[in-house]
């Protein structure tokens, strides 16, 4: 009965930081595809984030490393042709300009710039002198938690 009512008063989340995940698994624009996609598969993840001396330069899916590892694969036809994967990076898989968002935006901003850019997930930035410091990231899996998972004392933040 006090869980249900603890329940039925906890206050769910409304801001970008108290979502997003802070152990990320990163990359460098030097990774090559194949040691990606290991770290990838590894790690269970859908979405690598770049970052070179922890400024944000990118974000890869694995559906993008997956779609160049084939392309690769599939010039490079032969023997070895796996072992080409070690010699390519990942740094041409990266967009120009990081999609990103801050800690204190809130959930409805970062839920609306997903569905519009059609992404599964967002980088959290912080400004700094040398550009987007990475603090956080924030998946599609975190908003549909915070929208119909009961909000709990142990829940992220």
């Amino acid at each position: 009965m006090e869980t249900e009512l603890h329940m039925a008063t906890a206050k769910r989340p409304q801001r970008v930081r108290e979502l997003m995940l802070r152990d990320i698994v990163t990359a460098s624009p030097e990774t090559s595809l194949g040691d990606a996609e290991a770290l990838i598969r590894a790690a269970g993840l859908r979405h690598l984030v770049v970052v070179k001396d922890g400024i944000v330069v990118g974000l890869v899916s694995h559906r993008e490393l997956l779609d160049r590892c084939l392309a690769v694969l599939r010039e490079r036809v032969g023997p070895g042709g796996a072992d080409n994967l070690s010699s390519i990076t990942i740094e041409n898989l990266v967009r120009n300009e990081p999609v990103t968002i801050t800690p204190e935006a809130s959930l409805e901003a970062a839920a609306s710039r997903m569905l519009a850019l059609r992404i599964g997930c967002l980088p959290v930035a912080m400004p700094s002198p040398r550009g987007l410091r990475l603090v956080g990231l924030l998946t599609e899996a975190d908003l549909l938690r915070a929208a119909y998972l009961p909000a709990s004392p142990g829940s992220r933040g």
